[in-house]
């Protein structure tokens, strides 16, 4: 359970760096506001976990918290880095299922060309 309302707004891939943008939303009623700039990396071969970066101006993180701490501050960090995590996951997903339903490559195909095609396709599914 979270401990914060905290929900994040996916933004834009970044393609360069392997990463993805997102803009986070604190909706609590004592504590309101926005972190536009978020940075996720999704695991791979460098980082082996979920990554989830605050934003950055040149070489200075403008943006920090105190992840050390057992207070209700330090549980605000693990709640934000969920929501960009989840954020970006929906993403991915999503992207994946866009990319399975084009059917452009299916259209021009015969009868019999396209149901090699599925039959072959299907055979791709990992399960």
């Amino acid at each position: 359970m979270n401990a914060f309302n905290v929900v994040a707004d996916y933004h834009m891939p970044l393609e360069k760096i392997g990463a993805h943008r997102l803009r986070v939303l604190v909706l609590d009623e004592d504590l309101s506001f926005e972190i536009n700039g978020m940075v996720v990396f999704p695991p791979s071969d460098k980082r082996p976990e979920w990554t989830v970066y605050t934003p950055t101006v040149g070489n200075a993180r403008i943006i920090g918290f105190n992840t050390k701490e057992t207070s209700q501050k330090s549980l605000l960090w693990p709640d934000i880095q969920a929501a960009c995590i989840t954020a970006t996951k929906e993403y991915l997903r999503n992207e994946k299922i866009d990319a399975s339903d084009d059917m452009s490559e299916y259209e021009n195909l015969s009868d019999e060309e396209f149901k090699k095609k599925i039959k072959d396709d299907l055979g791709k599914i990992p399960f």
